[in-house]
């Protein structure tokens, strides 16, 4: 392999790996239906070594949960917001969420330990 060849290979693997690294350590946020809103957010109630979900609330017309997770390049955490509109849900659910009494109760709300890992 040519020197030239070499050094652009090295920085070409250098780029790449920055932004890996960076890019599974930022925040993400992502739109989600209805219906996979519902299945994310009855994982708040588990309690999870790796990953965690948990019920953020309320925001005008949507509503909002975070997931955590080990970031596996670069080390720290990666966080991913979800969130859907009310418009998206079943009646029942929204009714819940207005009156302040949500259908999903966090695991970590159940815990003062487990307040400590969201700060």
């Amino acid at each position: 392999m040519k020197k030239t060849n070499r050094i652009h290979f090295v920085v070409a693997a250098g780029v790449l790996f920055i932004g890996i690294v960076t890019g599974c350590a930022t925040a993400r946020v992502n739109h989600v239906s209805g219906d996979e809103f519902i299945k994310k957010a009855d994982m708040v109630r588990v309690v999870g070594s790796v990953e965690n979900t948990r019920f953020v609330g309320l925001n005008g017309s949507m509503v909002i949960l975070e997931e955590k997770h080990p970031s596996f390049l670069g080390g720290g955490v990666v966080n991913t917001m979800y969130w859907t509109g009310l418009d998206e849900l079943p009646t029942n659910i929204v009714a819940l969420l207005q009156a302040g009494t949500p259908p999903w109760t966090n695991w970590t709300d159940r815990s003062a330990s487990a307040r400590d890992f969201w700060k």
